[in-house]
């Protein structure tokens, strides 16, 4: 964890180009393992990397993780965003007001 807490400092200078905005816990819902399961591919191929937000680990959720997994959560949610970044969102995209980039609405309808 410490070691998480260590990149997370280091990576605030960055100003990530994909926003990934999910309001779920570290727990293993569908969403955060998802996230979990495309958040190395993504951070490495967005200009600036991943910003997390809505999402809030505590360390005994950070030490459930993998440490590259830890460290990776740590890193999206401690990134500042960049002016036009693209963000994913979990819901409807007209409840979080104007911005200054485009969105993305990942829905999930269950019948």
């Amino acid at each position: 964890v410490a070691a998480a807490a260590r990149a997370a400092a280091a990576a605030a200078e960055d100003r990530a180009g994909l926003v990934w905005r999910l309001g779920v816990g570290c727990d293993h819902s569908g969403f955060f393992v998802e996230l979990l399961g495309v958040l190395a591919a993504l951070d490495a191929r967005a200009p600036g990397g991943v910003a997390l937000r809505g999402v809030t680990c505590d360390a005994a959720a950070l030490g459930r993780l993998f440490p590259e997994e830890a460290e990776a959560i740590a890193r999206a949610t401690a990134r500042g965003v960049g002016g036009g970044a693209v963000e994913v969102v979990h819901g409807t995209c007209g409840d979080l007001g104007e911005r200054d980039g485009p969105r993305v609405a990942r829905l999930m309808l269950e019948r």
